[in-house]
């Protein structure tokens, strides 16, 4: 999560996510973070209707991007089906979903 005093953009991410768009989602990500003075940002994987290795690729590639940048990365809205994969692929402690159920 963003610290105290910390800005974030926010971008949404949404269904079907395709090999081919993993270039134009990093490349709106860094377009994000250099045209404004956040160093955090947020994927909204709300609109995520199916999760696969695609999508997962597209996350670490957008976490390779940000942390380039020096930012942090953020997902929020990541469905059960999501994180699972994640963690059976081995990506939970780089790709850390925030719990949104969480007071």
């Amino acid at each position: 999560m963003a610290g105290p005093g910390e800005r974030c953009v926010v971008i949404v991410v949404e269904s079907p996510v395709a090999s081919a768009d993993i270039p134009g989602l990093c490349a709106r990500a860094r377009c994000e973070l250099e045209d404004s003075d956040a160093s955090h940002l947020v994927c909204d994987l709300s609109g995520l209707d199916e999760v696969d290795a695609v999508v997962v690729d597209a996350l670490a590639r957008v976490q390779l991007t940000v942390r380039r940048l020096g930012g942090t990365l953020e997902l929020r809205g990541a469905d059960v089906d999501l994180v699972a994969l994640l963690a059976w692929m081995g990506l939970e402690r780089v790709l850390r979903p925030v719990d949104d159920s969480a007071p």
